[in-house]
């Protein structure tokens, strides 16, 4: 890995690669030049970070936070983590211990429940189910069935890099998509969410421009 970099994951977003050795003056001088420089084209972005060690958490989400950057996930030694991550575009701090995540792809006919956060590094394919007592991120296509907020909390909601679903529930809400030929569906980040008693499914730029009005 490069000392400091920054690399496009086409429609995943931008990785910003920090090595070890970087001191916070070198952090500083690359995030300026490189990503407040830019803030505008950077803001509504999926951003997140990649690292060799822990040293430099902190001090990065810090400084980006001050310039309304927010980091959506971070990598330490090719581990994702999204927990513990103060990230006011996913509805303010995701900190809680108990959240599942699983690493892989969720084959039809399986099914993954989470008392808490359900966090899937992969692909849910049709006909797979899974629960969540609060919210739902899906890191890679959603075809299966998920259920926020199962039996317990409205305000949940459904992330997915790729949000095709033909059903999607919410606490005690059911929304069903419309039929979409294939060329049609859009291969770019979603969030599904609950509004005036109706779910919303909106882009995530549109849902981060939503949240902050």
């Amino acid at each position: 890995m490069e000392n400091l970099a920054i690399k496009g994951r086409n429609y995943l977003g931008y990785e910003i690669q920090i090595d070890k050795s970087s001191s916070n003056e070198e952090i500083i001088n690359f995030f300026n030049s490189h990503l407040i420089k830019n803030i505008e084209f950077f803001k509504n972005s999926i951003l997140t970070i990649k690292l060799d060690s822990q040293r430099n958490i902190d001090f990065a989400i810090d400084y980006l936070k001050k310039h309304n950057l927010y980091i959506n996930a971070i990598y330490i030694d090719n581990t994702k983590t999204v927990n513990n991550l103060d990230v006011p575009t996913l509805t303010q701090a995701i900190t809680h211990p108990n959240s599942v995540v699983f690493k892989g792809n969720i084959r039809s006919g399986q099914t993954l429940e989470s008392d808490d956060n359900l966090i899937i590094m992969g692909n849910v394919n049709r006909d797979a189910y899974i629960y969540a007592k609060k919210n739902i991120f899906v890191l890679g296509s959603l075809e299966g069935i998920p259920h926020a907020g199962f039996k317990t909390n409205k305000e949940a909601f459904i992330f997915a890099f790729e949000l095709n679903s033909p059903q999607i529930r919410i606490f005690d809400y059911l929304a069903k998509a419309p039929d979409k030929p294939k060329n049609t569906i859009k291969k770019e980040p979603e969030v599904a969410f609950i509004e005036n008693d109706n779910i919303i499914v909106l882009a995530y730029k549109e849902w981060l421009n939503y949240k902050m009005e």
